[in-house]
């Protein structure tokens, strides 16, 4: 749904690469850099594929892909830069990924069972996981909801990976599956303190 100028072009990792890179070799204006990043994804008008999502009478939506990956993208850096933002940016951050973020991945996974049966659950489960972790960090009563995310992404894999160790879909979508879940398993484990 981009422009076709648009394509490859793409607007999302740079802000968690450059405060994982601030961190990394001590860089202050860097870790400051990704924040303005962070703040400036927050305060985009949408978090939508386009217009026809949100268009006044549209009911079209493109699951939540996209507001999967702003909430990875704030989240990472609200948890890397955290002492680079006052409390009002924290608070918008926080915000903009519980209603843009969390309210259109639950809306999803509330109402499409068969993202239950293919790779789409796994798709946006690193967004809603590190999402809801540092959501429950400002607000402690998210954390039952960090576990229905976890129960959703395990009920999803069980019905799409299948007793013999095949997959529904193909290879190329079974590697993206897999690699998503062992993402969104290992940001649970690190925020509950468990073994990965």
């Amino acid at each position: 749904y981009c422009r076709d100028r648009d394509y490859g072009k793409h607007l999302l990792t740079h802000g968690p690469n450059a405060a994982a890179a601030a961190l990394l070799t001590k860089d202050k204006a860097l870790l400051r850099l990704a924040a303005r990043y962070a703040i400036s994804l927050a305060i985009c008008t949408r978090w939508d594929s386009g217009f026809i999502c949100f268009f006044p009478g549209s009911s079209f939506e493109h699951r939540s892909f996209v507001q999967s990956l702003c909430m990875l993208e704030t989240s990472a850096i609200l948890d890397m830069a955290g002492e680079m933002f006052t409390d009002y940016g924290r608070e918008v951050i926080l915000r903009r990924i519980a209603e843009d973020g969390h309210g259109n991945a639950n809306y999803i996974t509330w109402r499409h069972e068969y993202i239950f049966h293919c790779n789409q659950m796994a798709w946006f489960s690193p967004g809603r996981m590190l999402g809801y972790a540092v959501l429950e960090q400002a607000m402690p009563r998210t954390r039952p909801y960090t576990e229905l995310a976890l129960n959703d992404l395990i009920e999803s894999m069980e019905h799409t990976i299948l007793p013999d160790g095949g997959f529904l879909e193909g290879p190329m979508y079974f590697t993206w599956t897999a690699r998503q879940c062992a993402i969104s398993l290992y940001y649970y484990g690190r925020h509950r303190g468990i073994d990965y």
